[in-house]
């Protein structure tokens, strides 16, 4: 009996041990890095920092490698085993493209991506274990060369069916160049930029004017990446086909929108710190969406 106590209390220890939590600072000046992508390798189970920096993965980690991903910061892959109680990111050396600054008119405009909000009926949710990205590519027309200034974005966002204790949430837009290959490639701008959201089916806006960055030669990337933070936290209870019985779910807000496209060049998902090309819509009973690739609902305004 006393030899499976011992047994049964050194499982527990061991399991508990594997757990890991700890704050993630800047190599430079110690400052704390929040929304900090991490999961652990080849795996869709992760977290996000928090703005102390902290971060905590409570499943077993036992003989397996942490990543660390984060704008402006090199990414680090070590074993689990050698986190302890902080984790230190090298800002990144890496030379990105220069961004023109330049007087600005702003008296004229060209909108790309329209769509109608009502007809906006399927939702894209995150993964509810780890971080990620979901991104739609804007080529690049000769046309634009008149209105070259990204002005604003809105995309639409929905919690409506979601009962979360939190009223509002946060989301990060990321700005992409477009790799060789034709997908998401180097950050277009090397900073996070956070977004504010309420609950119900609302258009997220946020004013790119301030950055004064003209779209590139070979198109854009805009991704919307998942925050995993208490904020965005919800808890549903659902019901499986042919299963007796509710089950608890959790994830995180917001659900973005999207649109039935023909082709899956226009959509792009950021998962296990890989990009991958959408999968095509075949469950739904949708007639919109129906053997569609779902990409994002967003709507582009340039200004010159």
């Amino acid at each position: 009996m006393k030899k499976h106590l011992l047994f049964f209390i050194l499982f527990i220890c061991s399991i508990t041990n594997a757990q890991i939590k700890a704050t993630i600072t800047e190599s430079s000046n110690n400052s704390p890095i929040p929304y900090v992508n991490i999961w652990i390798e080849n795996e869709n189970i992760g977290a996000t920092s928090n703005m102390s920096g902290l971060f905590e993965i409570t499943t077993d980690t036992t003989n397996k490698n942490i990543v660390f991903s984060a704008l402006g910061f090199e990414t680090l892959i070590i074993p689990a085993s050698e986190i302890k109680d902080n984790v230190t990111l090298v800002n990144s050396a890496e030379e990105l493209d220069e961004i023109l600054l330049t007087k600005r008119k702003n008296d004229k405009t060209t909108v790309i991506g329209k769509f109608k909000k009502g007809k906006v009926n399927h939702y894209m949710v995150g993964s509810n274990i780890a971080p990620w990205i979901i991104a739609r590519y804007f080529p690049y027309k000769e046309e634009y060369e008149e209105t070259p200034f990204l002005k604003q974005l809105e995309f639409v966002s929905s919690t409506r069916f979601h009962k979360s204790e939190s009223k509002k949430g946060t989301v990060n837009i990321r700005l992409y160049h477009v790799n060789n290959n034709g997908y998401p490639g180097n950050p277009l701008y090397e900073e996070n930029i956070i977004t504010p959201y309420d609950h119900g089916k609302k258009i997220i806006k946020y004013d790119f004017s301030k950055l004064n960055i003209k779209i590139p030669k070979k198109g854009v990337f805009i991704g919307i990446e998942w925050l995993l933070t208490p904020e965005n936290y919800f808890e549903i209870n659902t019901k499986t086909e042919g299963e007796k019985g509710l089950k608890k779910w959790h994830g995180y807000n917001p659900s973005i929108g999207t649109i039935g496209m023909d082709t899956d060049e226009y959509s792009f998902v950021l998962k296990r710190g890989e990009w991958q090309k959408i999968w095509q819509n075949k469950h739904t009973t949708m007639k919109r969406y129906k053997g569609k690739y779902n990409t994002p609902a967003m709507k582009l305004h340039l200004s010159n």
